[in-house]
């Protein structure tokens, strides 16, 4: 896995296979707050290449400067985001889109995913875009993610009851 930690404006990238692992032995020697904000399948022969594509922000180490560059590139690969994966996500409102994410996972466009579902193209748009909207069903997210072999966990979480107290 290829990770991108980031701390006081440098971004560290790098490879581990357990990059959950790898954060929390960076943080018991660093004092300051280290943030996963991407990981990405990958080998150590990509953590090279992304340590030449970055090379004109390169400070020391497998530390760069966390340029517009490196958060472009951030955002432009969430879609494939693994810090789910590995426990480092755990809010799922973090997740603008877990069925779009999957999908993206696996490689499947549009047209794939709607084949396994027996839907159109369109109609994994809409699925996903009713996600992000927050009005799609259990069922339906059940569904999909059985269609990729995942199961669906629907659980509630205690609040505090004070939140839904309306004077």
């Amino acid at each position: 896995m290829i990770y991108f930690i980031e701390h006081d404006g440098m971004v560290k990238i790098g490879y581990s296979s357990r990059p959950n692992k790898r954060l929390q032995s960076l943080k018991t020697s660093n004092p300051g707050e280290l943030i996963m904000r991407l990981i990405i399948e990958g080998t150590i022969e990509d953590e090279k290449k992304y340590h030449h594509m970055f090379k004109e922000y390169y400070h020391r180490g497998e530390w760069y400067l966390f340029s517009d560059e490196i958060k472009k590139f951030i955002n432009d690969n969430e879609k494939i985001d693994l810090r789910y994966d590995f426990g480092l996500i755990n809010n799922y409102a973090e997740i603008k889109c877990q069925t779009g994410r999957l999908r993206n996972l696996f490689g499947l466009t549009l047209a794939k995913m709607g084949s396994l579902l027996n839907m159109t193209a369109q109609s994994i748009k809409e699925t996903e875009t009713r996600e992000i909207n927050g009005t799609i069903s259990i069922n339906r997210l059940k569904k999909y993610a059985g269609a990729l072999n995942y199961k669906l966990i629907y659980k509630f979480v205690k609040q505090d009851s004070d939140e839904f107290n309306e004077d």
